[in-house]
């Protein structure tokens, strides 16, 4: 597929040599999140049906005499005024990074197509995304770690699996921020070789650039 050819070699030169394994890095996140997409719909899907079905076994049991429900407590109260509601936790925990996501990683991905990926562009952006993965991954781990009652395994298999998929997207971001310095300092070399060029004379702008490979 030429799509995907254009991903994995990339034919924009300043992302040759060694530097290609930095769009092959963004693949790899792409595939993450979207498996934490799916993750995290599926967390809230089960959070959704548990607040139902506690909601009506509420309303059943619950009299002036009796103010007990039989069915185990949902791990995130869903609705507001009990706690911290099921949709503000899966927005400080993984939604903010996730929409971030949903924006960057498509445009990048053009952007490598076209061979428009700016290697300075690529570092802000990946550092700005490394960051907020690292803060939202580890504020989902100390929640997860903070439910105070027993929760369905299901339902803890899904949440201890996002935090693990997430630190994986925090590795793959530490790798593919040190691409990114690495194609920024290809391109400045390449920058200033042009700038001190003589006049008339023709160079190759490939060959000016710096050959990480044989480092």
């Amino acid at each position: 597929m030429p799509i995907l050819a254009s991903l994995t070699h990339p034919t924009d030169p300043r992302w040759h040599g060694v530097l290609r394994h930095g769009p092959r890095i963004l693949i790899s996140i792409t595939l993450f999140t979207l498996f934490l997409w799916v993750i995290t719909i599926a967390q809230m899907g089960w959070l959704a049906t548990a607040n139902n079905r506690y909601a009506k076994c509420w309303a059943a049991h619950h009299t002036p005499k009796t103010h007990f429900c039989t069915m185990d407590f949902p791990p995130r109260i869903w609705s507001r005024g009990h706690g911290d509601p099921a949709s503000d936790f899966f927005f400080w925990c993984l939604g903010m990074v996730l929409v971030f996501e949903a924006i960057h990683l498509p445009l990048s991905l053009v952007l490598l197509v076209r061979h428009s990926l700016h290697p300075v562009a690529t570092l802000v952006l990946s550092l700005i995304a490394l960051g907020m993965w690292t803060w939202q991954v580890t504020f989902e781990m100390f929640g997860a770690w903070g439910i105070e009652w027993r929760i369905v395994a299901a339902f803890e298999g899904l949440l201890w699996t996002s935090v693990a998929a997430g630190w994986l997207v925090v590795g793959c971001y530490i790798a593919y921020v040190v691409f990114a310095c690495m194609a920024v300092h290809r391109w400045r070399v390449g920058g200033k070789g042009r700038a001190n060029r003589v006049p008339g004379k023709r160079l190759n702008e490939e060959s000016e650039l710096v050959d990480f490979g044989k480092i």
